[in-house]
């Protein structure tokens, strides 16, 4: 039950890339653009079915 740092930058990196993407900054999206990532990172976290709590 070791935390793999790999697997969860590559989970990060990737609900980044989903989230965001290639688009340009824009001040109004941020918030949404901010929950996105941080549901699709706690989402597969959850899956990698850890002993851990993600806050």
């Amino acid at each position: 039950t070791q935390f793999v740092v790999d697997d969860v930058s590559k989970i990060i990196k990737e609900a980044i890339e989903v989230s965001i993407g290639g688009d340009a900054y824009q001040h109004n999206k941020v918030s949404q653009w901010t929950s996105n990532v941080v549901e699709s990172c706690l989402a597969s976290l959850t899956k990698l079915q850890k002993p851990y709590k993600y806050i």
